[in-house]
């Protein structure tokens, strides 16, 4: 199953938290059991995390979660008009400007 684009219905596994850290992996076994791995040290009341989708193009990730966060190390806006009106350039529309990244610049 891992590296497949097979959808799987996993109890418990929806109670992760999202995050760009990941510090747990879903693995299954032969028998296509799901396990919650850590793969880094995680403190007493510290969040498990994995992401949820791509950190720099979150289009998919907004449209099925409905959410951006913070932690995020760049955002793509695909808003790309071919043929953008005066007044669009005006209030600032700049295709070259549409990446940001954090303060960090990661």
């Amino acid at each position: 199953m891992e590296g497949s684009d097979v959808y799987n219905i996993v109890p418990v596994a929806d109670f992760l938290n999202h995050g760009y850290r990941d510090n747990v992996e879903l693995r299954y076994d032969e028998d296509g059991n799901c396990e919650v791995i850590l793969i880094e040290d995680v403190s007493p009341g510290e969040p498990l995390t994995l992401s949820y989708g791509e950190p720099t193009n979150p289009a998919k990730f907004l449209a099925k979660y409905g959410f951006l966060n913070d932690d995020a190390p760049a955002t793509y806006c695909k808003l790309l008009i071919s043929a953008p009106s005066a007044k669009l350039k005006e209030i600032g529309y700049d295709p070259s400007k549409m990446l940001f990244y954090t303060e960090d610049g990661g």
